[in-house]
């Protein structure tokens, strides 16, 4: 199962149609469901496509879109304003894997939901699980370019939440600050 991940509506229909991954998850698209990706997911091949918009006319801030298979199923699991959770099970008698991505608010204190969400997920902590996306957060000061200093609270809370959560951080690719 191939899966990606993406920022950029336009970059990520070029991307699905030229690697042609699993699942995609696609955050901030700051669009209603009526563009490119969205009018053409079954054309390419995706057949399921969830989003985290629990009250429209609310956006989405996460968006995904997954392809049809005989080997795995797919499942949305839970979802907010900040995330969106879906699980993969390849059989009734595999565990389900689960995966979230993150689009956390850039408000500290509305981060701390997610993060109470990240320590207790609503399944069992025996079952493989990503997450991936944007935390909004730091856990140092050189995760950040700016003039203002970090703010250490929303600092401490984030490093708790991973060391409480069990989250590692594995890095990534591209830009360094966005």
């Amino acid at each position: 199962m191939t899966l990606l991940l993406l920022r950029n509506e336009i970059k990520s229909f070029f991307l699905a149609k030229t690697h042609s991954p699993d699942i995609i998850f696609l955050s901030e698209p700051k669009t209603p469901n009526a563009t490119p990706l969205a009018q053409n997911h079954e054309r390419l091949g995706y057949v399921s496509f969830f989003s985290n918009s629990p009250h429209p006319p609310a956006l989405p801030s996460i968006w995904c879109f997954t392809k049809a298979s005989s080997s795995y199923s797919i499942a949305l699991v839970n979802s907010s304003t900040q995330h969106l959770t879906i699980s993969s099970s390849a059989s009734l008698n595999c565990p389900s894997t689960f995966i979230t991505a993150i689009y956390a608010s850039t408000s500290s204190t509305q981060r701390r939901s997610l993060w109470q969400y990240l320590c207790s997920p609503p399944f069992s902590n025996h079952h493989p699980w990503a997450v991936t996306g944007d935390f909004n957060a730091v856990s140092s000061a050189v995760e950040k370019l700016s003039i203002h200093p970090i703010n250490s609270p929303a600092t401490s809370e984030f490093t708790n939440m991973m060391i409480s959560s069990g989250l590692l951080n594995i890095g990534f690719f591209g830009s360094r600050f966005t």
